[in-house]
């Protein structure tokens, strides 16, 4: 019999009113076909997360999930580890300082930081680029937009012999902007527009976005327990993430 749970979701169901009025979403557990599709070769890893909490929601139904704000998959993504195994994430963390390999636990998501959208979301929201002059209209990235931007990037890299691996970089800014000076540009005009902003620009964007962002910190802190140096790790759901025993990871 499956295990079922509410998720309160970081977007509060701001930008999916109409499918998630009251902000909660319901996931399964993991099955073993779930967990064959996070070893798989064939997908992407943000396509992984997505097609795996895409399975294991429950409700609403028939929503497509590729229109929730990827954060929110993420966070799913969490909560359904938490209920199939009940249990910490352990891995193991080697220490650069003096070598020493320790095992480091976390609760997710209750051990992240966690922020919840506002009450009110407009989208899109406006930015004025501080060198250009230009006037933006933004909006927030979807679960769809970043295995799209993860696929066209691993694409463009393919087919450049590895020579161009900024284009995803590229698109991460691109996908946001849905206006420019009032006029809708096409996602060609867009790119090539974000190539030519100024580094000063392109921060003023994220900085823009990063203020009316909500989602969960997933940077982690941990001491070493011999030489007492603090390491930062960036947690990664990938496949020893959903199995129920400690993994290696060196950081």
């Amino acid at each position: 019999m499956a295990t079922e749970k509410e998720v309160l979701i970081p977007s509060l169901g701001k930008l999916n009113q109409d499918q998630i009025p009251e902000g909660t979403i319901k996931v399964r557990n993991l099955t073993v076909a779930e967990e064959k599709l996070m070893v798989s070769n064939k997908l992407l890893p943000t396509e992984k997360i997505v097609t795996v909490v895409g399975k294991c929601l429950v409700e609403p139904q028939n929503f497509d999930i590729n229109y929730l704000p990827i954060v929110d998959v993420i966070y799913a993504l969490f909560e359904i580890r938490n209920i199939t195994f009940k249990e910490p994430y352990e891995f193991q963390v080697k220490c650069g300082s003096c070598n020493n390999a320790f095992t480091h636990a976390v609760n997710v998501p209750d051990d992240l930081d966690v922020t919840f959208a506002e009450k009110e979301i407009e989208e899109p929201f406006e930015a004025k680029l501080p060198d250009a002059g230009n006037k933006l209209g933004l909006r927030y990235l979807r679960a769809g937009d970043q295995v799209d931007i993860e696929r066209q990037g691993r694409q463009r890299a393919i087919r450049s012999k590895g020579q161009d691996t900024e284009y995803a970089h590229i698109l991460q800014l691109s996908r946001r902007i849905v206006s420019l000076d009032e006029e809708k540009p096409s996602p060609a005009q867009v790119e090539k527009f974000v190539e030519g902003l100024s580094v000063t620009d392109a921060q003023h964007i994220r900085e823009v976005t990063e203020e009316r962002d909500f989602g969960i910190d997933l940077n982690l802190l941990m001491e070493c327990p011999i030489c007492g140096t603090v390491h930062e790790e960036f947690l990664r759901p990938d496949a020893n993430f959903f199995r129920s025993r400690k993994s290696k990871r060196t950081g």
